[in-house]
């Protein structure tokens, strides 16, 4: 370990070189690299691209720098932009790349309630890491998720955009994610 404004162990530096290389990869297999092989072509999944901006993060707040920032920056301007469109302030979990609209087919004609908190605590993250202002955007995903999300105290596991019930269950991460 090389101690200096941070303690950076070679097996940190291993890491970094790896997450490096496998961006690069993602980059040029799709442009961006969120994107994932569809039925009709390319889509995004919301909870695909949560996790990458949530790994983004982390190595934002351990002051990697770019490429990191500028996926983070880049990811937080398609989702708050996604969430301007977006049918009643749901985030659709399956989005046309192209269109930033949730995609045409039933499947992808959902939201998760639970996500919503994730990705509101995310944004707040991001603004404190690279600054920015997200409070509308988070405010909005949480009213959502409390107004239309909830059986009872419980957080529903998904819904259809429409408002219909996907599934009568409820898991425990979405509990531990409000």
């Amino acid at each position: 370990c090389v101690t200096g404004v941070q303690t950076v162990c070679s097996s940190d530096l291993l890491w970094h070189d790896t997450a490096i290389r496998l961006i690069g990869e993602l980059e040029a297999r799709n442009g961006s690299g969120w994107t994932e092989p569809g039925q009709r072509g390319p889509i995004v999944s919301s909870n695909s691209l949560m996790h990458l901006f949530e790994a983004m993060l982390a190595w934002c707040a351990a002051g990697a720098g770019d490429p990191f920032v500028r996926h983070a920056r880049a990811i937080r301007t398609a989702v708050t932009g996604w969430l301007e469109q977006s049918s009643g302030g749901k985030l659709a979990e399956i989005i046309d790349p192209d269109t930033g609209r949730p995609m045409d087919a039933e499947h992808a004609q959902c939201w998760i309630p639970g996500h919503h908190y994730e990705w509101a605590f995310l944004l707040k993250w991001s603004a404190q890491l690279l600054g920015g202002s997200v409070t509308g955007q988070t405010e909005r995903l949480v009213d959502v998720a409390e107004r239309q999300g909830l059986s009872g105290t419980r957080v529903v596991l998904s819904q259809h955009l429409d408002g219909r019930p996907r599934e009568a269950r409820v898991r425990l991460w979405s509990q531990t994610e409000r």
